[in-house]
């Protein structure tokens, strides 16, 4: 007994069921997306946070930098910091106090660029610890010094 099969070529399926198993596919994937996105909780939108800076109290930056004048006059009584580091010492916290009050990066300024600033008591200052700052040998009063800087740090309004 023979019997003849014949077999039918792999591309002759309709067109149209391939294009409507295509769309199902498609119909179904988008099914799946929206249900997930709607599944998913809503995220609550960033904080953004703003960092309330407390208004600069004037006070607070004498009271820190007379502190620290206070400190390195027990150190230099105690002749725990040398006679140019002590000026050194006293014209960074005075620096730095302006810096506080004014904002104006004085840190790093020259004297000649101080003297432009129209500051006559930081100039005063400066001028002052200017030669003992970078002398060699011992041409002022340290103890004197940090009292006018002490001074002028009380009366800055």
């Amino acid at each position: 007994m023979q019997s003849q099969v014949s077999l039918q070529d792999p591309f002759s399926y309709s067109f149209g069921n391939i294009v409507i198993v295509f769309l199902l596919l498609l119909v179904c994937v988008a099914i799946y997306f929206v249900f997930k996105h709607l599944d998913k909780p809503k995220k609550k939108k960033e904080e953004v946070k703003i960092e309330i800076q407390k208004p600069f109290d004037i006070n607070e930056a004498k009271n820190k930098s007379i502190s620290e004048l206070n400190k390195l006059e027990k150190e230099y009584s105690e002749n725990k910091v040398s006679y140019r580091n002590a000026y050194v010492r006293i014209s960074g916290i005075i620096r730095s106090f302006i810096f506080d009050a004014t904002k104006i990066k004085v840190q790093n300024y020259t004297l000649q660029e101080i003297e432009k600033l129209n500051m006559p008591v930081l100039t005063n200052l400066m001028n002052e610890y200017y030669k003992p700052e970078f002398a060699y040998n011992e041409q002022g009063n340290v103890i004197e010094s940090i009292n006018k800087t002490r001074e002028a740090i009380r009366k800055w309004s």
